[in-house]
Protein backbone atom coordinates (compact mmCIF):
# COMPACT_ATOMS: atom_id res chain seq x y z
CA UNK A 1 0.00 0.00 0.00
CA UNK A 2 2.57 2.31 1.22
CA UNK A 3 4.97 1.86 -2.33
CA UNK A 4 1.57 2.23 -4.44
CA UNK A 5 0.92 5.91 -2.94
CA UNK A 6 4.15 7.06 -3.38
CA UNK A 7 4.32 6.18 -6.77
CA UNK A 8 0.69 8.38 -6.90
CA UNK A 9 2.27 10.88 -4.87
CA UNK A 10 6.03 11.14 -4.96
CA UNK A 11 5.98 13.87 -2.47
CA UNK A 12 4.81 11.92 0.60
CA UNK A 13 8.00 10.23 2.13
CA UNK A 14 7.43 6.66 3.78
CA UNK A 15 9.51 5.66 6.92
CA UNK A 16 10.07 2.37 7.98
CA UNK A 17 10.57 1.36 11.64
CA UNK A 18 10.62 -1.81 13.74
CA UNK A 19 8.87 -2.02 16.79
CA UNK A 20 7.52 -5.20 18.35
CA UNK A 21 5.71 -3.83 21.24
CA UNK A 22 3.08 -2.40 18.44
CA UNK A 23 0.77 -4.33 15.67
CA UNK A 24 1.59 -3.28 12.27
CA UNK A 25 0.22 -0.20 11.23
CA UNK A 26 0.78 2.87 9.00
CA UNK A 27 1.56 6.40 11.34
CA UNK A 28 0.37 9.65 10.13
CA UNK A 29 1.94 12.26 12.08
CA UNK A 30 2.38 11.98 15.74
CA UNK A 31 -1.39 11.32 16.52
CA UNK A 32 -2.85 8.76 14.22
CA UNK A 33 -2.38 5.33 13.72
CA UNK A 34 -4.08 3.30 10.62
CA UNK A 35 -4.32 -0.15 11.69
CA UNK A 36 -5.79 -0.85 8.57
CA UNK A 37 -5.09 -0.76 4.68
CA UNK A 38 -7.38 2.24 3.94
CA UNK A 39 -8.17 1.60 0.79
CA UNK A 40 -11.76 2.22 -1.33
CA UNK A 41 -13.89 4.10 1.36
CA UNK A 42 -11.19 4.59 3.95
CA UNK A 43 -8.57 6.13 1.31
CA UNK A 44 -10.30 9.59 1.36
CA UNK A 45 -10.24 10.15 5.33
CA UNK A 46 -6.71 8.47 5.33
CA UNK A 47 -5.29 11.31 2.68
CA UNK A 48 -7.00 14.14 4.41
CA UNK A 49 -5.02 13.02 7.21
CA UNK A 50 -1.92 13.18 5.19
CA UNK A 51 -3.05 16.59 3.86
CA UNK A 52 -3.58 18.03 7.02
CA UNK A 53 0.34 17.21 7.91
CA UNK A 54 1.13 19.99 5.46
CA UNK A 55 -2.16 22.29 6.15
CA UNK A 56 -3.77 22.17 9.32
CA UNK A 57 -7.51 21.60 9.10
CA UNK A 58 -10.60 23.96 10.00
CA UNK A 59 -12.62 23.65 12.54
CA UNK A 60 -15.54 25.28 13.79
CA UNK A 61 -15.67 27.69 16.39
CA UNK A 62 -17.41 25.87 19.21
CA UNK A 63 -15.08 22.32 18.37
CA UNK A 64 -11.61 24.73 18.91
CA UNK A 65 -13.14 26.12 22.17
CA UNK A 66 -13.67 22.90 23.94
CA UNK A 67 -10.30 21.52 22.40
CA UNK A 68 -8.83 24.18 23.52
CA UNK A 69 -10.57 23.36 27.15
CA UNK A 70 -8.62 19.86 27.06
CA UNK A 71 -6.50 19.40 29.79
CA UNK A 72 -6.07 15.74 29.76
CA UNK A 73 -4.35 13.85 26.96
CA UNK A 74 -6.84 10.84 25.44
CA UNK A 75 -6.70 8.42 22.83
CA UNK A 76 -9.64 7.58 20.74
CA UNK A 77 -9.91 3.72 19.03
CA UNK A 78 -12.22 3.90 16.28
CA UNK A 79 -13.29 0.57 14.60
CA UNK A 80 -13.80 0.39 10.92
CA UNK A 81 -14.77 -2.36 8.38
CA UNK A 82 -14.04 -1.52 4.47
CA UNK A 83 -17.66 -2.50 3.80
CA UNK A 84 -19.20 -0.11 6.09
CA UNK A 85 -20.67 2.90 4.23
CA UNK A 86 -20.57 4.83 7.80
CA UNK A 87 -17.13 4.87 8.57
CA UNK A 88 -15.64 7.88 5.94
CA UNK A 89 -17.74 9.78 7.36
CA UNK A 90 -16.89 9.42 11.33
CA UNK A 91 -13.19 9.07 10.38
CA UNK A 92 -13.61 12.87 8.51
CA UNK A 93 -15.20 14.32 12.03
CA UNK A 94 -12.72 12.77 14.02
CA UNK A 95 -9.23 12.73 12.41
CA UNK A 96 -8.80 16.60 12.41
CA UNK A 97 -8.97 16.66 16.20
CA UNK A 98 -5.38 15.22 16.20
CA UNK A 99 -3.83 17.88 14.21
CA UNK A 100 -5.00 20.17 16.13
CA UNK A 101 -4.47 19.29 19.66
CA UNK A 102 -1.28 17.35 20.50
CA UNK A 103 -3.31 16.01 23.32
CA UNK A 104 -5.57 14.01 21.11
CA UNK A 105 -4.82 10.39 19.50
CA UNK A 106 -6.56 8.26 17.42
CA UNK A 107 -5.97 4.41 16.07
CA UNK A 108 -8.09 3.69 13.22
CA UNK A 109 -8.42 -0.26 13.11
CA UNK A 110 -9.97 -2.74 10.55
CA UNK A 111 -11.64 -5.43 12.73
CA UNK A 112 -11.70 -7.49 9.84
CA UNK A 113 -7.87 -7.44 9.66
CA UNK A 114 -7.10 -6.97 13.31
CA UNK A 115 -10.25 -9.61 14.14
CA UNK A 116 -8.11 -10.14 18.02
CA UNK A 117 -8.79 -6.48 18.40
CA UNK A 118 -11.81 -6.83 17.76
CA UNK A 119 -12.74 -9.42 20.39
CA UNK A 120 -10.87 -7.69 22.76
CA UNK A 121 -13.14 -4.15 22.56
CA UNK A 122 -16.05 -6.35 22.58
CA UNK A 123 -16.60 -4.67 19.00
CA UNK A 124 -20.38 -5.92 17.46
CA UNK A 125 -20.96 -3.08 14.39
CA UNK A 126 -18.90 -0.53 13.12
CA UNK A 127 -18.49 2.25 13.14
CA UNK A 128 -17.25 1.90 17.11
CA UNK A 129 -15.37 4.91 19.03
CA UNK A 130 -14.08 3.65 22.30
CA UNK A 131 -12.37 6.51 24.72
CA UNK A 132 -10.29 5.33 27.06
CA UNK A 133 -11.56 1.90 27.09
CA UNK A 134 -14.20 3.07 29.10
CA UNK A 135 -16.80 5.01 27.04
CA UNK A 136 -18.02 4.10 23.71
CA UNK A 137 -20.36 5.16 20.78
CA UNK A 138 -21.80 2.63 18.03
CA UNK A 139 -23.11 4.46 14.75
CA UNK A 140 -23.46 7.80 14.50
CA UNK A 141 -21.39 9.78 16.44
CA UNK A 142 -21.34 13.76 18.00
CA UNK A 143 -18.17 14.93 18.06
CA UNK A 144 -18.63 17.83 20.61
CA UNK A 145 -20.00 14.94 22.76
CA UNK A 146 -16.99 12.84 22.57
CA UNK A 147 -15.36 16.02 23.44
CA UNK A 148 -17.30 16.86 26.37
CA UNK A 149 -16.52 13.46 27.97
CA UNK A 150 -12.55 13.80 27.12
CA UNK A 151 -13.03 16.96 29.26
CA UNK A 152 -14.90 15.93 32.03
CA UNK A 153 -13.39 12.48 32.70
CA UNK A 154 -11.52 11.74 35.76
CA UNK A 155 -7.59 11.19 35.66
CA UNK A 156 -7.63 8.28 36.89
CA UNK A 157 -9.47 7.07 33.99
CA UNK A 158 -6.13 7.80 31.64
CA UNK A 159 -5.13 4.41 30.14
CA UNK A 160 -1.09 3.54 30.89
CA UNK A 161 -1.03 3.67 26.98
CA UNK A 162 -2.04 6.88 26.64
CA UNK A 163 0.89 7.65 29.25
CA UNK A 164 3.35 5.52 27.32
CA UNK A 165 2.45 7.63 24.00
CA UNK A 166 2.85 11.19 25.27
CA UNK A 167 5.93 9.70 27.37
CA UNK A 168 8.03 8.29 23.79
CA UNK A 169 6.75 11.54 21.93
CA UNK A 170 9.40 13.07 24.00
CA UNK A 171 6.50 15.11 26.69
CA UNK A 172 7.77 13.61 30.04
CA UNK A 173 7.99 16.83 31.56
CA UNK A 174 4.50 17.52 30.40
CA UNK A 175 3.03 14.78 31.41
CA UNK A 176 4.50 15.83 35.26
CA UNK A 177 2.82 19.20 34.87
CA UNK A 178 -0.31 17.46 34.03
CA UNK A 179 -0.33 15.68 37.32
CA UNK A 180 0.83 18.99 39.23
CA UNK A 181 -1.99 20.98 37.84
CA UNK A 182 -4.60 17.96 38.17
CA UNK A 183 -2.67 17.75 42.26
CA UNK A 184 -2.64 13.83 42.20
CA UNK A 185 -0.74 11.05 40.82
CA UNK A 186 -2.28 9.56 37.59
CA UNK A 187 -2.81 5.90 38.81
CA UNK A 188 -1.96 4.60 35.58
CA UNK A 189 1.99 5.85 35.45
CA UNK A 190 2.01 2.90 38.47
CA UNK A 191 1.41 0.22 35.65
CA UNK A 192 3.85 2.21 33.41
CA UNK A 193 6.47 2.30 36.48
CA UNK A 194 6.19 -1.77 36.64
CA UNK A 195 6.01 -2.56 32.81
CA UNK A 196 7.09 -5.77 31.90
CA UNK A 197 9.50 -3.82 28.97
CA UNK A 198 12.59 -1.82 30.02
CA UNK A 199 12.24 0.56 27.56
CA UNK A 200 8.55 1.78 29.18
CA UNK A 201 10.13 1.83 32.78
CA UNK A 202 12.57 4.18 31.90
CA UNK A 203 10.01 6.59 30.49
CA UNK A 204 8.56 6.63 33.30
CA UNK A 205 11.16 6.75 35.77
CA UNK A 206 11.81 10.25 33.85
CA UNK A 207 8.38 11.43 34.76
CA UNK A 208 8.54 10.33 38.31
CA UNK A 209 12.08 12.15 38.57
CA UNK A 210 10.72 15.91 37.33
CA UNK A 211 7.43 14.92 39.27
CA UNK A 212 9.61 15.02 41.90
CA UNK A 213 11.28 18.05 41.54
CA UNK A 214 8.12 19.76 40.47
CA UNK A 215 6.51 18.95 43.09
CA UNK A 216 7.74 16.42 46.41
CA UNK A 217 4.44 15.96 48.20
CA UNK A 218 3.27 14.24 44.65
CA UNK A 219 6.48 12.61 44.80
CA UNK A 220 5.90 11.02 48.31
CA UNK A 221 2.63 9.98 46.96
CA UNK A 222 4.12 8.17 44.61
CA UNK A 223 6.38 6.27 46.41
CA UNK A 224 3.67 5.77 48.76
CA UNK A 225 2.10 3.78 46.20
CA UNK A 226 5.42 1.63 44.77
CA UNK A 227 5.89 0.75 47.88
CA UNK A 228 2.44 -1.11 48.45
CA UNK A 229 3.47 -2.68 44.39
CA UNK A 230 6.66 -3.80 44.92
CA UNK A 231 6.09 -7.46 46.55
CA UNK A 232 4.17 -7.60 43.71
CA UNK A 233 6.85 -7.09 41.04
CA UNK A 234 9.48 -9.44 39.74
CA UNK A 235 13.17 -8.98 41.12
CA UNK A 236 14.20 -7.12 37.78
CA UNK A 237 11.02 -4.27 38.43
CA UNK A 238 12.28 -4.68 42.36
CA UNK A 239 15.48 -3.69 41.06
CA UNK A 240 14.28 -0.80 38.82
CA UNK A 241 12.23 0.74 41.72
CA UNK A 242 15.22 0.68 44.61
CA UNK A 243 17.63 2.23 42.07
CA UNK A 244 14.69 5.03 41.59
CA UNK A 245 14.28 5.56 45.13
CA UNK A 246 17.99 6.12 45.97
CA UNK A 247 18.26 8.39 42.73
CA UNK A 248 15.05 10.25 44.17
CA UNK A 249 16.47 10.72 47.49
CA UNK A 250 13.26 9.24 48.99
CA UNK A 251 14.79 8.80 52.74
CA UNK A 252 11.07 6.95 53.65
CA UNK A 253 12.04 4.10 52.01
CA UNK A 254 14.88 2.97 53.51
CA UNK A 255 13.07 0.45 55.34
CA UNK A 256 11.98 -1.54 52.53
CA UNK A 257 15.57 -0.46 50.89
CA UNK A 258 17.22 -2.79 53.76
CA UNK A 259 14.44 -5.59 53.45
CA UNK A 260 15.52 -6.12 49.66
CA UNK A 261 19.16 -5.99 50.91
CA UNK A 262 18.86 -8.34 53.44
CA UNK A 263 15.74 -10.98 52.10
CA UNK A 264 16.63 -10.86 48.40
CA UNK A 265 17.90 -14.19 47.08
CA UNK A 266 18.81 -12.23 43.74
CA UNK A 267 22.12 -11.05 43.61
CA UNK A 268 20.85 -8.15 41.41
CA UNK A 269 18.57 -6.73 43.75
CA UNK A 270 20.93 -7.00 46.85
CA UNK A 271 23.32 -5.16 44.75
CA UNK A 272 20.31 -2.68 43.64
CA UNK A 273 19.30 -2.31 47.04
CA UNK A 274 22.77 -1.50 48.64
CA UNK A 275 23.50 1.22 46.20
CA UNK A 276 20.48 2.68 46.44
CA UNK A 277 21.02 2.44 50.48
CA UNK A 278 24.19 4.14 50.20
CA UNK A 279 23.10 6.96 48.16
CA UNK A 280 20.14 7.62 51.04
CA UNK A 281 23.01 7.78 53.27
CA UNK A 282 25.11 9.94 51.21
CA UNK A 283 22.41 12.72 50.70
CA UNK A 284 21.01 12.47 54.06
Amino acid sequence: FCEELVSIFPQIKIKYETNHEFLPHVRVGDGVRFYAIPLERELEPFLSAVSYMISHPSISPDLKRMLDAISLPFTLKIFIAPQCPYCPHTLMSLLPLCFISSLVKIHVIDGTLYPELARQNDIKSVPTVILEDIFRWTGTVDVEEVLSTACTRDPSQISAKTLEEIIKDGQADKLASMMVRHERVFPSLLDLLVHPHWSVRLGAMVVAEILWEKAEYLGSDLINLLEQKIEKVDDVIKGDIAYLFGELGAIETLDTLYGLAANSKSKELKEAAEEAIEKLRSLH
